[in-house]
């Protein structure tokens, strides 16, 4: 079932961290604090991942699900998807080849929110 604003806003804190799904990996993670963080989870060469996509109401929900859809693609095409440190906002997109090839940082893409 997708997620709806009103639902989002009306999310109070728990004792415990809890997730709304909106579907396709794409979860609402309500924090004790009352923070409520956008995740997607996905699996990458059979491993699960779990990357953070910021938080609510900085991010909306129309910008979360356009970036879970452009991170679906991505992966789509085999694409591996690293993350900089916390502090930043850029995600390092690296295809097949740059994986391969580390060290050349010139074929990297940069993809930045």
């Amino acid at each position: 079932m997708k997620l709806t604003d009103p639902e989002i806003k009306a999310a109070k804190p728990k004792e415990k961290p809890y997730s709304l799904p909106d579907g396709h990996g794409l979860v609402l993670l309500v924090q004790p604090s009352g923070a409520k963080w956008w995740r997607y989870r996905y699996r990458f060469n059979g491993t699960a991942k779990m990357l953070s996509m910021g938080v609510y109401p900085d991010v909306t929900l129309k910008e979360a699900r356009n970036q879970q859809a452009h991170l679906k693609e991505l992966l789509a095409q085999g694409t591996r998807i690293l993350t900089l440190p916390a502090k930043s906002t850029a995600i390092v997109v690296l295809s097949r080849r740059t994986a391969r090839h580390r060290r050349d940082f010139r074929s990297m893409n940069l993809w930045v929110r």
